[in-house]
């Protein structure tokens, strides 16, 4: 008898629960959220103003100022515009015919540092139609590629982005520090990889 006094109960507070959330649905849909402090309009509708879209600064490639690195040893930001650069496919990429260390003198560019030219994943072969790990070295190991790029650093973009005029509305107050001023324009990972771990 308990048992099934149990289970009634259970079953008026699931039904009471399912009841006034429907009922609470109802009441938030014809309610108008009038926005937030970052977000300006009705919450419940995507029709709204996405207000003024930052544009990248269009500074010309070789012209343009260097920006401090956001932390040492962070990607640096593109400081030139990027239209007509941004085309990286399997066949070209037109970031590389600046940025190579040997055309970067020239076209008074920032060379890519030493880091992308090793290759910092284990190695794998392909076996059988399957790719597997190499079987004498699947531990991480810097490899030299011997002035060949890494392929996993081919698409700049996924780490180096270009500069927009965008307002914050939230002020960001971080200031990097840096062992060495110079480090605000170079990388030194490659000397600095393994600290802390050995």
């Amino acid at each position: 008898m308990k048992k099934l006094i149990l289970i009634i109960n259970l079953i008026l507070v699931v039904l009471a629960v399912s009841c006034s959330s429907e009922e609470a649905e109802t009441t938030n849909s014809n309610k108008k959220a009038d926005g937030t402090a970052f977000r300006k309009g009705d919450l419940l509708s995507e029709n709204f103003d996405l207000g003024e879209m930052a544009t990248v600064k269009s500074n010309i490639p070789g012209l343009s100022q260097k920006v401090d690195r956001a932390f040492e040893n962070a990607p640096p930001l593109i400081s030139h515009q990027m239209q007509g650069f941004d085309l990286i496919t399997l066949e070209v990429n037109t970031c590389l015919t600046c940025h190579m260390p040997d055309k970067a003198v020239a076209a008074k560019a920032t060379p890519m540092p030493a880091t992308h030219f090793k290759a910092f994943r284990p190695e794998i072969k392909l076996v059988n139609g399957k790719y597997v790990l190499y079987e004498e070295g699947n531990q991480v190991e810097i490899r030299d590629l011997k002035g060949k790029m890494d392929m996993g650093r081919y698409n700049c973009t996924q780490c180096h982005v270009p500069q927009t005029n965008a307002e914050l509305d939230v002020k960001n107050t971080f200031q990097a520090e840096f062992r060495d001023t110079t480090n605000k324009h170079k990388s030194t990972l490659i000397e600095k990889f393994d600290e802390g771990v050995q």
